[in-house]
């Protein structure tokens, strides 16, 4: 009996992260057009991990057919990702769309992600004039770093709240960015 619960949770866990893939892989997607991601990226992708094709991908999503562990390894290395951060990142989109909608399977809102990575490059260069790490601005914010990373890379949304945290808190270590912030808004 043990050993069938065991093999129970092995199942379980291997399609928790079939399924963890499969939901980034399809926010990958809908950050993209489709001309875009068959001509630029899946393209390239083939050339470099023969067999992997955009339909096989297309109908994983779609959960038509699987992806074995070597190719979603593959497909994740190829966008930039450690499998582990590949997994990561779907888990915490399901856990995004079980607590407040923010997603759903068919359609995510580019405008807000191009929204979004000019947040990141603003963070990125308050990063680099106040010489902080991910790491400090994660603190700062409070989150786990890799979702900090997660929304540098305009794959996570920056909440508004997020935003003026940040500006608030350096704001206060540099009185010259809490001037130039008041000049603005005069």
């Amino acid at each position: 009996m043990a050993k069938i619960k065991e093999l129970d949770k092995k199942e379980t866990r291997g399609q928790d992260i079939n399924e963890y893939c499969r939901v980034a892989l399809n926010h990958f997607f809908n950050l993209h057009t489709m001309e875009a991601l068959k001509n630029d990226v899946f393209e390239k992708l083939n050339e470099t991990h023969e067999k992997i094709f955009f339909r096989d991908l297309n109908s994983f999503v779609k959960k038509r057919t699987s992806l074995s562990e070597k190719k979603r390894i593959q497909v994740a290395s190829f966008l930039g990702f450690k499998y582990e951060e590949f997994i990561a990142l779907g888990r915490k989109l399901v856990d995004l769309k079980k607590e407040d909608g923010l997603f759903d399977d068919d359609h995510t809102d580019p405008d807000a992600f191009a929204l979004n990575l000019s947040a990141a490059k603003t963070f990125h260069e308050i990063q680099k004039r106040h010489n902080l790490s991910d790491r400090d601005i994660a603190k700062c914010l409070d989150i786990d770093l890799m979702d900090y990373m997660f929304k540098q890379r305009g794959l996570l949304p920056f909440s508004f709240e997020e935003i003026s945290l940040v500006f608030g808190e350096i704001g206060k270590k540099s009185p010259d960015f809490d001037d130039s912030m008041e000049r603005s808004k005069e």
